[in-house]
């Protein structure tokens, strides 16, 4: 399930699916200059048009009155809501949203995740019951379910893929559950990819490619190239929290590595270093704490966090020269940090890939994961195939 609105191949006979594609592209559209941009005739245009206004997927406004302003085609926004919830080894965000990728509600949740997958899953459903439960009014069917977790997932089979910080879920299958649940599709993705997906289509989507890093108890990030999410042959794009690096700092990985990035300088192993050296924490806010102090054990470690991470960037923006860093995570937010990591970008990278770059803080934040997994089901729902499917084309 990739791609946007946009980009999928067409056929020359422009199904219904094709048309309602076309009509997301290019909100208030009439009739005319659909059948102008397709070759199609009025009366095959009115056939597709009509069928997808039977199934509630287009609204349509205006007159169709002589001398009137031509009646308007769009996306009927009470078809349907999706659920995107992001899992991630301390806290769960849980997300209601419309098919235009609108954020209704919001709950967040300070909570680890179980070490049970299976108690995980019955906590999960019930945060889900109260998200729709507390929708005012008459809520409009749901038609999906986005899952984001901080694991590699399988692209073939949605299983969760070791190493991560959630050591038993490895092979995990989250997915059959909720469809059992709730009779609707349901995806799974690693969170770094939805977040790249949520930054592009959100607030990027005029952007080609991007790198999103996504700095937080662990790292890693998602690649976005001619404007598509690149997840490689089987879903494993994007892990640099596993690149090698040399540092003081380095410790035992989960992958059993020795020498990781993220094992060095990701949120978890900052704590571990600042602990070490006397400092009570437990959490990445209070890595952020520390720094915002000038703590000098804190500056140190983000600074050589920083310079370790921009120097991985660099060989990612090497080999992709993207348009656009995207910085995520709430290490994000630590100065000294995202200070050496620019430098270290623009240092260790070629001129010429780093010469147009711009690098950014995210602006979707901490709703970046469960926007890209809105949208992500929200295109599966709304493809060519699966509209067609549902009209008995």
């Amino acid at each position: 399930m990739d791609g946007g609105a946009a980009g999928s191949a067409r056929s020359l006979a422009w199904t219904p699916g094709e048309i309602f594609q076309l009509v997301r592209e290019s909100p208030e559209i009439s009739r005319s200059e659909l059948a102008r941009r397709t070759g199609l005739s009025p009366t095959t245009v009115a056939s597709r048009v009509e069928s997808l206004l039977e199934r509630g997927y287009l609204g349509e406004r205006g007159t169709a009155r002589a001398g009137r302003k031509p009646r308007a085609l769009s996306l009927n926004p009470d078809w349907g809501i999706v659920i995107a919830a992001h899992i991630g080894s301390r806290h769960t965000r849980v997300c209601v949203v419309d098919m235009t990728g609108q954020i209704l509600t919001v709950e967040e949740h300070a909570v680890a995740a179980a070490p049970d997958i299976e108690d995980e899953l019955a906590w999960l459903h019930e945060q889900m019951e109260k998200a729709l439960a507390a929708l005012p009014g008459d809520r409009p069917p749901l038609r999906g379910i986005g899952l984001s977790v901080p694991a590699p997932v399988d692209a073939s089979t949605g299983q969760i893929v070791g190493p991560t910080l959630l050591h038993s879920w490895n092979s995990a299958s989250m997915t059959p559950r909720f469809e059992e649940w709730y009779g609707v599709p349901v995806i799974i993705d690693n969170d770094g990819t939805l977040m790249a997906r949520g930054e592009h289509r959100t607030v990027l989507s005029g952007v080609d490619s991007l790198i999103y890093l996504k700095l937080g108890a662990a790292i890693g990030c998602g690649i976005v190239v001619n404007r598509n999410v690149h997840r490689g042959h089987s879903g494993g794009a994007g892990e640099i929290g596993h690149m090698p690096i040399r540092s003081e700092f380095s410790r035992r990985c989960i992958c059993g590595r020795d020498d990781c990035l993220e094992a060095a300088f990701g949120g978890a192993a900052i704590i571990e270093h600042l602990r070490e050296r006397g400092h009570d924490i437990s959490s990445t806010e209070e890595v952020v704490a520390l720094a915002s102090r000038a703590d000098p054990d804190a500056l140190e470690i983000t600074r050589a966090a920083g310079t370790a991470i921009g120097s991985a960037v660099a060989v990612l923006a090497d080999f992709l020269n993207p348009e656009a860093i995207v910085l995520g995570g709430l290490l994000a937010t630590i100065e000294p940090l995202t200070k050496n990591l620019r430098s270290a970008v623009y240092a260790r990278s070629l001129p010429l890939a780093v010469r147009d770059v711009t690098i950014r803080e995210s602006e979707t934040a901490e709703n970046a994961s469960t926007l890209g997994a809105a949208w992500t089901i929200i295109d599966h729902v709304f493809s060519p195939a699966q509209v067609n499917a549902a009209l008995g084309v």
